[in-house]
């Protein structure tokens, strides 16, 4: 019984910041994307992305994507904004949109984790996925890094989605009669 509502008092307290992030995905992908016109969504993507958004133009393809992830030991979310431009993808936006309520995090801490977001804002990465979009620089701390290569992840993850959609449902978010 004991673990059964420690179970549900976690969810209460983490499950709802997930919750709260997918609204904020969306917004984005209307921000971000002007010719999009549907997108597909997939939750519990892998034990370390938990959300991933593509997003398609008039024409079927593949124009972009959406993914976030949970940064641990801190439980805030990184959400990433990735644009294919021809044969390159562009890091548009890295976002932490509930890092306000990670109240046991030092400003000193999240002073770095916003360095480590203009780092990686408009870092192009080619599609062959040999050039990493942000590497750990010389002298970065161990926590530098885990922000970067967790930025990594979801940037290879997308590129590798865009240029190979799975056959996930759409959703229209724009008429495609124009």
């Amino acid at each position: 019984m004991k673990k059964l509502m420690f179970a549900l008092l976690a969810f209460c307290l983490f499950g709802k910041t997930a919750l709260a992030v997918r609204p904020v995905a969306e917004q984005k992908i209307l921000a971000f994307f002007d010719n999009a016109v549907a997108y597909s969504h997939q939750d519990k993507f892998s034990k370390s992305i938990q959300d991933v958004f593509l997003v398609f133009d008039r024409e079927g393809n593949a124009v972009g994507g959406v993914a976030y992830r949970l940064v641990s030991p801190w439980d805030f979310h990184c959400l990433l904004i990735l644009e294919r431009n021809g044969g390159t993808f562009t890091i548009r936006e890295v976002s932490y949109p509930d890092i306000d309520q990670a109240s046991h995090m030092y400003p000193p801490k999240r002073k770095k984790i916003m360095t480590s977001k203009e780092k990686a804002e408009g870092m192009a990465i080619h599609a062959d996925g040999k050039d990493t979009p942000v590497d750990a620089v010389t002298g970065a701390t161990r926590f530098h890094k885990r922000i970067y290569i967790g930025i990594n992840l979801m940037a290879k993850k997308l590129v590798e989605l865009i240029q190979s959609p799975p056959a996930w449902d759409k959703k229209i978010i724009r008429s495609t009669d124009q």
